[in-house]
């Protein structure tokens, strides 16, 4: 990946500029593979294995390539790794770390080749095969058997990222996918599914299908997918608010109908759960969220001692920060439930010490600004760990009044990963643009580009 990430940086000198474009895709090609490469790894590894990956400058890397590519290659590296940058901070904790209830996506095949956002609301498909991923909450009228509640139906969104072949949609209990065999979402009579590539909706095999299957309009990348179901058995598809009439009907809806997806190789998606994240509202449908935090059964499971928890702002120093380095964001629009998070960075080894912030729930709500919380460090001229709330510093730290900086070496920040004790959070390494802008100054990112780099070489050399 090193390599990658010198031919994506360095200049080409006297060759022609028409190498620039096949010297650019080898790069992409070398550093895709990388990187998929580490994310099984990581994701299959036992620990003692994990442990051996991450001594290596291996983060310090993976931030890094965010920074050199487009926008389009940036955001589909951004969701395997920082799918792998939290899944490696996190082992290393686990007893620290639980999860958020909330609905979300999961895997439904064995191995799991699908990727998952860390939020598991992004999915990703870099498999042969027709991969499939459903949600953990179902929908039916059988919830509202013991209440006298009636609702018009149910609905979630889908954002489209690639063009490629994607079936989305409904799957109930007694849908059983089949990845190998390219059976996903509408291959089968238990589940039904629009393809926006084909202009097709599916309901069962083909050769089952006795009537037209030719439905709706052709989607683009950026475009909203809004699926609905409602309760007398009507399943319809919104293609950025416009109505694309009755894709099925006579749906049985006291079975349980989970929010479904199908994709073939190199497309990728976003699911939307949340009514107030919804792009097209359905003001008399019912949301996939609001149905699993009417219906949930177990509270979050997050545990952290209350010990030197922050409650108030604290600035060392004022105005924007020009260099910036690891700095990272996670979303707390979800963290309803949660009194104190814990955030910062751990480091792989034996006599590594974490530089980790306790910071209290009711203090960041008191902040008013996006509910974005960010930590990054500052490594000249003092060496400091801050933390932001939208676009703003709300806490700052000299390095050494927590720790002995004369140990804390340069080499050390290749072995520093970015840590929060909350999993399912989404979590922005890079793939998008940070919403405390300094650190998406370019400046800042190639001085500590060039830091990493050279301290990749000088550890080759011995």
């Amino acid at each position: 990946m090193s390599i990658s990430l010198q031919l994506t940086k360095s200049v080409v000198g006297e060759e022609s500029q028409d190498m620039l474009p096949a010297t650019d895709e080898i790069a992409r090609k070398l550093t895709r593979h990388s990187v998929m490469t580490v994310y099984h790894l990581i994701k299959n590894a036992g620990n003692e294995a994990r442990q051996k990956l991450l001594a290596m400058p291996l983060i310090s890397v993976l931030f890094n390539l965010l920074s050199c590519f487009d926008e389009p290659f940036k955001f589909e590296l951004g969701l395997p790794i920082s799918s792998i940058i939290m899944k490696s901070s996190q082992s290393l904790h686990q007893d620290e770390c639980g999860s958020m209830s909330g609905a979300h996506l999961t895997h439904t095949s064995s191995p799991q080749s699908m990727i998952l956002s860390t939020n598991k609301m992004s999915i990703s498909n870099q498999n042969w095969f027709f991969e499939s991923v459903k949600a953990n909450q179902f929908v039916s009228t059988s919830l509202y058997e013991e209440t006298d509640e009636k609702v018009d139906g149910w609905y979630f969104e889908v954002v489209i990222h690639t063009k490629g072949i994607m079936q989305i949609g409904w799957a109930n209990e007694e849908c059983h996918f089949n990845a190998r065999k390219g059976i996903g979402v509408g291959d089968t009579s238990n589940s039904c599914g629009f393809d926006g590539t084909r202009c097709k909706v599916w309901s069962g095999p083909s050769v089952d299908v006795a009537m037209e299957n030719d439905y709706g309009l052709s989607w683009q990348i950026g475009d909203v997918l809004s699926v609905l179901l409602s309760w007398s058995g009507v399943v319809s598809f919104w293609l950025n608010g416009k109505d694309l009439g009755a894709a099925l009907k006579n749906v049985d809806t006291s079975k349980h109908w989970y929010p479904a997806a199908s994709l073939s190789i190199d497309q990728q998606c976003s699911f939307i759960f949340e009514d107030s994240q919804m792009k097209h509202k359905k003001t008399t449908f019912v949301s996939i969220e609001e149905v699993h935090q009417q219906f949930k059964q177990q509270p979050p499971s997050i545990v952290c001692s209350t010990q030197n928890v922050i409650s108030q702002t604290r600035s060392l120093t004022k105005g924007m920060r020009p260099e910036v380095a690891y700095f990272f964001e996670v979303d707390l629009t979800h963290m309803k439930d949660i009194s104190i998070i814990s955030i910062g960075y751990t480091c792989c080894g034996k006599e590594s010490q974490p530089i980790t912030i306790k910071i209290s729930m009711e203090f960041l709500k008191s902040v008013k600004e996006r509910d974005v919380l960010g930590c990054g460090l500052i490594l000249q001229p003092v060496k400091q760990i801050f933390l932001t709330k939208g676009t703003s510093v709300i806490w700052e730290m000299a390095l050494a009044e927590y720790l002995d900086v004369e140990k804390f070496s340069d080499e050390r920040i290749l072995q520093l990963l970015p840590f929060v004790n909350v999993e399912n959070v989404l979590m922005n390494v890079g793939q998008s643009c940070f919403v405390y802008e300094a650190a998406n100054l370019n400046k800042s990112k190639q001085k500590f580009l060039s830091f990493v780099l050279s301290l990749i070489d000088k550890e080759e050399k011995q």
